[in-house]
């Protein structure tokens, strides 16, 4: 073989290596850009797994994985989870733990523009949300729900669910 073709094979097969090198590029940058547009509407990650109160006692959590279990009493409620546990506390300091765990900066800090957070509370639940802002917004919500016990504390469900959009 001459070198004028050993020559002309090297550089074919350069250019043939770059040019995969270059497919593999642009096919992981459509990946990669991809996995941000499907996941950009995902709620703060600490949703699913909120904080335990400091001096929960007795602690249960019933966990209905990734895609959750429907809720039958509600129209397309999801819920992901359920985490009951009791205190000596009043009901009053546990909520107050949640909303603080929401609005100091943290785990639940919204990481973008794109999510709407809104506390409701009543005597008995504190309800958490975010939204997003898809056209069809999913919304993300935690419950705190709080019964006061026999014996002067509270029982305390955390209800992790969602409603997705579609």
């Amino acid at each position: 073989m001459n070198t004028n073709t050993t020559a002309n094979r090297n550089m074919m097969l350069r250019h043939i290596g770059m040019g995969v090198l270059t497919l593999l590029g642009v096919v992981s940058l459509c990946g990669l850009l991809l996995w941000a547009l499907v996941h950009r509407y995902d709620p703060p990650n600490s949703w699913r797994n909120p904080p335990l109160y400091p001096a929960a006692q007795h602690v249960s959590v019933q966990d209905f994985g990734e895609r959750g279990k429907r809720d039958p009493e509600r129209d397309n409620i999801y819920v992901m989870k359920l985490v009951g546990f009791s205190v000596a506390d009043k009901a009053e300091d546990v909520q107050a733990f949640y909303i603080d765990a929401r609005t100091r900066k943290g785990p639940w800090e919204l990481a973008t523009g794109l999510w709407r957070a809104r506390t409701l509370l009543t005597a008995d639940r504190l309800t958490l949300t975010w939204t997003d802002s898809a056209r069809s917004p999913s919304v993300y919500y935690i419950d705190v729900i709080t019964t006061p016990s026999a014996s002067g504390g509270t029982e305390v469900e955390v209800e992790i669910s969602m409603f997705p959009g579609y």
